[in-house]
């Protein structure tokens, strides 16, 4: 047998553990002699009596004695805090005698010998003879290793360099790490995946699956080259149910086939760290397919005899990871996201963050009814949309109960963390967000920070920044949007804060509300805040504003607004229509094409001053509206100040 790199570690490991073990032994039998003849055996012979070389034992003992006290005293003239030194165990406790210290520890050391030894079992996979040019099927042979790992409680399988067939899919047993050494990809061989992290055929509850899963290093391809030869229409690499403590790490997944990468259902504290997804191809009807799905476990979520009680993905980390083309298939519909629900069950705590998306076509990040969730320095290049979080509509089949009964409502999810990522060309939209409403209820979703985010189109003829329906609760600011058809959006929404971001060149407006299409409390849009945004060149008016209720538009700086040649409709910096007890103060509007500054159509109890610039400033079919600058008389009462 060749040995290679890792069975001379293995060897030397193994070994040098058996030398020790030898040498803990030989100890002990002195040890135990050495007592036994100072306890037991009487004294036979004087010293001075026993000749050694050319003197007696008497003298050369006084001589050693010398010697091994100028030793032990030192440099601190007496060697007590040697001796007392020595005395004190690896743990700090100090003993009588050295005697006791070292047996002590010694026996530690013996207990800490046999824990590896009965549970961290260390296979080289080579030992089990398996083909290792993707000829024949491995999947047996890994079959055996596995079982070797589970019937010692668990252990570490290494994998040499090479390229392994997997004929069929196999269950990974708890408590293992599989460890590529070198270039290892595993290549679909069959019509199906790769592994199973729970066994199929066992109904687990909750997060009671096979637990404490590591895969590191290793190359999983579907083998599209060869898909008239293994024809598949599709598969899940990986199958996780009712799983805890997975980690997938610097590993790469290659073309994956209709379906999902990592099937993750019920499945709390995953970890997808220094991966790279590339290559998809759809062959089935259906669409928005995650690479990495993250669902609670239902009875049409996933196959199998597990328990399908509603039990959601939670704990969930997903970092510097690339998602992309590969040489021969397109890139994903979804990066990571999922696409079924049921009612009253959120995934939550999943965190996405320092990862990459190129080309997805869809939209790279989907949480459907998500809670806790943070999206972080990622990057989005080239994506239809970059982010979109959905909702349950009342009627959708999400809307059911985990035993399968309607509730007849909309759910939406909440707390939402957007911060420090790019999205650059994307078509449709950056971010998409979106509440649901029946007859009787609105979910708005809910809990938004979009910050410190750039924003960038190489042209403004498509792609809006961010969308907002049935929002509620939504804090914009540090957000730098360059170049886009539209900034932002936003319809049917409550409580929206956008303030202290940076906007130009921008198609057609940089803050657009239009007539909401809702109903009942999401008629209007309540409580908008928008404030000391810098806005410079827009195609249309920079802010406009329908429907507003209780809102306040001040100390924005504006800068050629309306300079586009789009139609022959007058449009200016703030357009205000149809809104009711509102502030629009304090607002710096300049630029040469504009119709006006500031226009009020139909508004309110409306409060309109000390705003600046230049253009004219009107309202018309306005009530109650106060405009120009005003202070308080004598008599405390709010008069306008004169030039």
């Amino acid at each position: 047998m060749l040995y290679t790199d890792l069975k001379i570690g293995t060897d030397f490991y193994s070994g040098t553990i058996a030398n020790f073990k030898n040498i803990v032994k030989d100890f002990a039998v002195v040890d135990r002699k050495i007592n036994q003849h100072i306890k037991k055996d009487g004294i036979s012979h004087n010293a001075k009596q026993i000749k050694y070389g050319k003197t007696t034992v008497d003298s050369e003992m006084s001589r050693v004695k010398g010697s091994i006290k100028a030793l032990a005293v030192g440099a601190n003239g007496n060697g007590i805090a040697e001796l007392s030194q020595a005395r004190r165990d690896m743990d700090g406790d100090v003993h009588d005698t050295l005697t006791e210290r070292l047996d002590e520890d010694f026996d530690n050391v013996q207990n800490d010998v046999d824990y590896i030894r009965n549970n961290n079992l260390i296979i080289n996979f080579d030992t089990y003879n398996p083909d290792k040019e993707g000829k024949e099927g491995i999947a047996s042979a890994l079959e055996r290793a596995f079982k070797d790992i589970s019937d010692n409680n668990g252990g570490v399988i290494y994998i040499n360099t090479g390229t392994y067939l997997m004929d069929r899919r196999i269950v990974v047993p708890s408590n293992i790490k599989i460890i590529g050494y070198g270039e290892v990809k595993f290549l679909r061989g069959w019509g199906g995946g790769f592994f199973n992290l729970s066994d199929p055929n066992v109904a687990y509850k909750s997060y009671e699956g096979h637990h404490d899963i590591t895969i590191e290093g290793i190359t999983f391809d579907g083998n599209y080259e060869n898909i008239d030869k293994i024809p598949s229409g599709a598969f899940n690499f990986f199958n996780l149910i009712h799983n805890k403590n997975i980690e997938f790490r610097k590993c790469k997944f290659r073309n994956s086939i209709s379906y999902h990468v990592l099937d993750a259902n019920a499945v709390k504290n995953l970890n997808v760290i220094d991966c790279i997804f590339e290559g998809y191809i759809n062959k089935s009807t259906s669409r928005f397919k995650e690479a990495i799905q993250l669902s609670e476990i239902t009875d049409d979520s996933i196959g199998g005899k597990g328990c399908f009680d509603g039990t959601p993905c939670r704990d969930v980390t997903v970092d510097r990871c690339t998602f992309r083309k590969s040489d021969i298939l397109d890139s994903f519909e979804v990066a990571v996201g999922n696409h079924l629900s049921r009612h009253g069950v959120f995934q939550k705590n999943i965190r996405v963050s320092n990862c990459v998306f190129e080309d997805i076509q869809q939209t790279a990040i989907r949480p459907y009814t998500w809670q806790n969730v943070q999206v972080l320095n990622n990057e989005f290049k080239n994506c239809n949309e970059g982010m979109r979080c959905s909702s349950v509509g009342y009627k959708d089949v999400s809307a059911q109960y985990p035993d399968g009964k309607p509730s007849g409502k909309p759910e939406s999810g909440r707390r939402y963390i957007i911060d420090g990522n790019i999205f650059s060309n994307y078509k449709s939209f950056a971010i998409n967000f979106y509440g649901q409403q029946s007859p009787n209820d609105t979910a708005f979703l809910s809990d938004v920070t979009i910050t410190n985010n750039m924003f960038q189109r190489d042209n403004y003829d498509s792609g809006e920044a961010v969308n907002l329906s049935l929002c509620n609760y939504v804090i914009l600011t540090g957000n730098n949007f360059n170049t886009t058809y539209r900034g932002i959006r936003h319809n049917g929404s409550q409580n929206i804060s956008i303030f202290g971001n940076f906007m130009y060149n921008i198609k057609t407006e940089a803050i657009y509300n239009g007539k909401s299409t809702y109903i009942n409390d999401a008629k209007t849009a309540n409580f908008i805040f928008i404030k000391d945004n810098v806005i410079n060149n827009t195609g249309k008016n920079a802010i406009y504003a329908t429907d507003y209720k209780s809102f306040a538009i001040r100390e924005n700086y504006i800068v050629s607004p309306a300079n586009g040649d789009t139609d022959s409709v007058s449009r200016g910096g703030i357009y205000s229509v149809d809104s009711v007890d509102g502030d629009v103060s304090n607002n710096i509007i300049v630029g040469k094409k504009k119709s006006f500054a500031i226009r009020l159509a139909k508004n309110k109890n409306v409060v309109m001053t000390n705003n600046g610039g230049s253009g004219s400033i009107n309202y018309y079919d306005s009530t109650n509206t106060i405009v120009g600058r005003y202070s308080t008389n004598n008599n405390n009462v709010i008069t306008k100040v004169e030039d």
